[in-house]
């Protein structure tokens, strides 16, 4: 019984470690938050674990995007986490679809009057902390 009690005790931080929350999600749980300009403001900044931004845009209306992240690194020996650049697009009605990045630095003009979602990748940033800011011109 002894024996058995020894290695329980072993056991058990390894046990809880493997049910502790992971810092990003990987593609799944994804969460949205409604973007909301405060009045005569062409910007719009969030701050926090939101995999998502969604908000109602007019047609002709150009919008910038972009999105920072907490990513972890390691190199074998050190482990460190540093704030970078997401790859952020757009998706909206009649299935429109933008890749921020590919459009060069340059706003996108949204085809119709409805509602967009931003969201980021890689994924594997989801559920860590990280900052979307969306402007319109």
């Amino acid at each position: 019984m002894k024996r058995f009690a020894k290695f329980t005790a072993l056991l058990l931080p390894f046990a809880l470690v493997s049910h502790a929350p992971a810092i990003s999600s990987s593609c799944v749980n994804p969460k949205t938050v409604q973007i909301k300009f405060t009045k005569g403001a062409n910007c719009w900044t969030y701050s926090g674990t939101a995999t998502h931004v969604s908000g109602r845009f007019a047609k002709g209306q150009k919008v910038l995007a972009t999105s920072t992240g907490i990513a972890l690194f390691g190199d074998g020996e050190r482990d460190w986490k540093t704030t970078t650049q997401r790859d952020v697009s757009i998706s909206g009605p009649g299935d429109f679809f933008a890749d921020v990045n590919d459009s060069g630095g340059e706003p996108v003009t949204l085809p119709r009057t409805g509602d967009y979602t931003f969201d980021f990748s890689p994924c594997a940033m989801w559920g860590g902390m990280g900052t979307f800011v969306v402007c319109t011109m």
